[in-house]
């Protein structure tokens, strides 16, 4: 879809790029009429009178505001109206560039996608606008001419930004973001091995055919099969990690179930029901209710329920809560081992990333 609306914007054209006004001394008035047009080739800006010194730095900066555009954060052209110039501002706007990007994000099926179709940037040289336009045509092939369909929804994108934005800055990932770096990483690759296997199929395989462009991009694609094994074996789809993920986490989450299941059973002999408030087990009862010894934890909201730590737990649950430290410190050692292996393999994992950017915008 980015290569078709780079198709459209240069249809106006003899070049298939986006047209720019022209703003030099020469030709100050914007021309209708196709020979005399101005537009924008190979990061050269000309009209029909000669080249425009101004569109040329106009185009300069532009390619310098679209490498300030990041995943993360919407940005429209109009935030960089300063550092693109009013003639390239104004061409956008007379593409109504925003309206495609916005109409186009709708169509996205995952949040990345949506995100990445707002921030598209013009084309600003043939060259990409032809690959854009190859591949394209290779994806309408993959669906009417092969009958494969992409399919790329049901992927938390969020998680999985999130794993590589923590991991780049040599954070800790969390099991959650983890799982779903795992997901995008399937997607990709499942994504890597369907077009293959429709090219192979199909005697497309090779340089020059119409499934080429798509074979070249995802053949970028290279995903760390142990870590994704490891992570998957240890962290449930609900990004939760399992007592497998080292001895130490099955240990110290044996003694905190213990060590609950111990005070449980001495809160049944008292009235009430077993609570638990600020991190203490304790006994939840109506106001009024008197337990000798017991410590005022808090009561609900209104008051009508008060929540006591009898005497004879008080010692267990300060057990339970260095247990508990334990358990969260083993589990932090487990993340931190995951995330420092993802940090080694980030570059190819960004590279994935990057590289299904461009897929995202054609799989509706």
């Amino acid at each position: 879809m980015k290569a078709i609306l780079g198709q459209r914007a240069g249809s106006t054209t003899t070049h298939g790029v986006p047209p720019i006004v022209c703003n030099s001394a020469a030709c100050t008035r914007w021309v209708l009429n196709e020979r005399r047009r101005p537009y924008l080739h190979s990061g050269v800006a000309h009209c029909a009178r000669g080249p425009c010194r101004l569109q040329t730095r106009t185009a300069a900066a532009a390619t310098a505001a679209n490498q300030q555009v990041t995943t993360t954060d919407v940005v429209s052209w109009e935030s960089y109206e300063d550092e693109i110039g009013p003639a390239f501002k104004d061409t956008l706007g007379m593409l109504e560039w925003q309206r495609l990007c916005d109409h186009l994000s709708k169509h996205a099926s995952t949040a990345l996608g949506k995100r990445l179709g707002l921030q598209l940037s013009v084309p600003l040289d043939q060259l990409s606008s032809e690959r854009l336009l190859q591949e394209t045509r290779a994806m309408l092939a993959m669906e009417n001419d092969y009958m494969s369909l992409l399919d790329y929804g049901g992927i938390s994108t969020f998680d999985a930004e999130s794993a590589i934005k923590r991991a780049s800055k040599g954070g800790m990932v969390a099991a959650k973001q983890l799982r779903g770096l795992v997901a995008l990483l399937q997607g990709a690759d499942r994504l890597k091995r369907q077009i293959q296997l429709v090219a192979r199929q199909n005697h497309a395989n090779h340089k020059g055919s119409l499934l080429w462009p798509l074979l070249a991009a995802v053949a970028q694609i290279t995903v760390p099969a142990a870590l994704m094994r490891d992570i998957t074996s240890i962290i449930t789809e609900d990004g939760e990690l399992t007592d497998a993920a080292s001895e130490q986490v099955r240990t110290t989450r044996g003694r905190v179930r213990a060590l609950q299941g111990r005070i449980n059973s001495i809160l049944k002999g008292y009235p009430g029901e077993a609570s638990e408030k600020s991190g203490r087990l304790c006994i939840a009862a109506p106001a009024g209710t008197k337990i000798n010894n017991g410590v005022m934890l808090g009561s609900s909201v209104g008051g009508g329920m008060v929540f006591i730590e009898p005497a004879q737990i008080v010692s267990l649950n300060n057990e339970l809560a260095a247990a508990r430290a334990e358990a969260m410190a083993a589990e932090e050692s487990v993340l931190w081992e995951l995330s420092g292996r993802l940090m080694g393999v980030i570059v190819d994992v960004e590279t994935v990333s990057a590289v299904d950017v461009d897929i995202y915008i054609y799989i509706y």
